[in-house]
């Protein structure tokens, strides 16, 4: 039986792109093989956020791509949150985080992960 991580983050024009990128290109490789990961840019009829949630809830593992702060995607870390669930919020960075995006107070107690997108800042992204 295989394992599920689930990818969430922004999702509408260019973002869709990177939440895929983040997902295949860089989650997928870190994980065992016998993991399965998704995102939720499914084409099934109905309410996205229960469908968001309900595939959160179900994951294994949850990622969820925090950059820019997005409304959406800070809602699904407050519901997993209180389902008492684990996710891993990361920020994607060209080169130096901006000043701009950081974490919202009711979130800063958490960590979060910098991923670089940037070739020369991937050893740092690696380090982690």
């Amino acid at each position: 039986m295989s394992k599920r991580c689930f990818v969430i983050g922004p999702m509408s024009g260019s973002h869709l792109d990177t939440l895929k990128w983040l997902a295949h290109d860089v989650v997928k490789p870190l994980l065992p093989p016998d993991f399965e990961v998704e995102t939720p840019d499914s084409r099934q009829i109905g309410n996205i956020m229960h469908q968001i949630i309900k595939a959160c809830d179900r994951a294994h593992l949850v990622i969820a791509n925090t950059t820019g702060n997005n409304p959406n995607v800070l809602y699904e870390m407050a519901v997993l949150d209180a389902m008492g669930r684990a996710c891993i919020p990361v920020k994607i960075a060209e080169t130096e985080p901006d000043e701009k995006d950081r974490v919202p107070f009711d979130r800063a107690q958490y960590r979060y992960f910098t991923i670089y997108k940037s070739p020369g800042k991937r050893p740092e992204t690696d380090r982690i």
